[in-house]
């Protein structure tokens, strides 16, 4: 269903302390202590809003696009940082030399981010997995349902994802 701007709203309000929640364990998840929830969540509205039309195919499926667009905001928000810190422009290296250099935990947001796109490049199978359990906070069965695999497959996706990220962030490619 195409949402407009008043329905995006009701729709916030209605699952407002879940996107609370939410928000609260993707900043966890990507050591972001910058951010309250609540900021989150109103910069995923005003971006949504701002979008104009919002197509949603159930509540689940609304939490869920809410979960990316947090996700996103706090990306955004760690490199926007980082940026400033390296004198404002935007850097050129690559990522197998970011992931060499994640002594620094305010790079970690943005190095996951770019690995789990090269991720998702390769395996879009496993990455969309990936980013409902995770990012999406859906869980096994749910996941499974949404994808139209099994559970089985689901924890595979899961255990296939973490190796390879771990691989790479722990020895990254010459």
């Amino acid at each position: 269903m195409l949402l407009d701007r008043e329905q995006l709203n009701e729709m916030f309000t209605r699952d407002y302390s879940a996107l609370l929640r939410r928000a609260r364990l993707v900043c966890v998840d990507l050591r972001e202590e910058h951010a309250s929830a609540e900021d989150v969540v109103t910069e995923a509205w005003l971006r949504l809003a701002g979008a104009g039309r919002v197509v949603v195919e159930s509540r689940l499926h609304f939490r869920r696009l809410v979960a990316q667009v947090m996700r996103r905001v706090l990306i955004d928000a760690a490199r926007r940082r980082g940026a400033i810190r390296r004198g404002g422009g935007t850097s050129m290296e690559g990522l197998d030399a970011a992931a060499a250099r994640l002594a620094s935990d305010d790079e970690m947001p943005r190095v996951v981010s770019e690995l789990l796109g090269r991720f998702g490049e390769v395996h879009p199978r496993q990455a969309r997995v990936v980013g409902m359990r995770f990012v999406a906070g859906f869980n096994v069965s749910e996941t499974a349902r949404l994808t139209g695999t099994s559970a089985a497959t689901v924890d595979r996706d899961c255990r296939f994802a973490r190796s390879w990220l771990a691989g790479m962030l722990a020895d990254p490619p010459a």
